[in-house]
């Protein structure tokens, strides 16, 4: 099968390294364990071309360049691989695709086959701007694993299946036949397991 990866928070700990930017920089007292929303306008009132900007600085700081590999994937991925092919689909904006490549050499050298941004930051009415599961359509892939309740209506309306990867911010998400919640890479591992066997036999 061909399995599509977020990034972040699903590859890299993205929530706790610009969590500690914003809180250096602007005086936020955020921490990732009390974070019950995706978007962090909602937590200051100011607008989502605010905190867009603030995103966008935090891209080019050294915080970005260290963000942390979640644990336990990297060891899931290497066995994923015998048996799979993995392609990374970020919601990051194309600009900086090649530090992301960079990052993910260093940490995630040789599993992935394609690296792919959606430039989900961006406007709707932007036509760089790309669904998700335009990007599993185009590689075929069959299963998603990602933490943002806002794709999963996209991929279960295209009938691929999502490892929803557990968060603080994506509790209220129900389950269904598509969805199915993960609490780590281990989980992630014997979840796709179970569901290669279902569709070999």
């Amino acid at each position: 099968m061909v399995i599509g990866v977020d990034l972040d928070d699903v590859l890299g700990d993205f929530f706790s390294s610009f969590i500690g930017y914003h809180n250096k920089n602007y005086g936020t007292s955020w921490s990732r364990e009390t974070m019950n929303t995706y978007y962090f306008h909602e937590l200051t009132g100011e607008s989502r071309e605010t905190i867009r900007g603030r995103i966008f600085e935090y891209y080019n700081s050294e915080e970005f360049k260290k963000i942390l590999p979640i644990k336990g994937a990297k060891k899931a991925l290497l066995e994923l691989t015998k048996e799979h092919d993995l392609v990374v689909i970020t919601s990051r904006p194309e600009f900086v695709l090649e530090k992301t490549q960079t990052w993910v050499e260093e940490h995630y050298s040789g599993i992935f086959n394609e690296i792919c941004a959606t430039n989900g930051y961006l406007n709707k009415e932007d036509e760089r701007k790309r669904d998700k599961s335009y990007y599993c359509l185009k590689y075929g892939v069959s299963i998603m694993i990602d933490d943002f309740y806002g794709f999963v209506d996209d991929c279960n309306d295209k009938n691929i299946k999502v490892l929803l990867y557990d968060t603080p911010w994506n509790q209220d998400v129900l389950m269904g036949e598509n969805l199915i919640r993960v609490n780590s890479w281990k989980e992630i591992s014997e979840n796709i397991k179970l569901l290669a066997n279902l569709k070999t036999g």
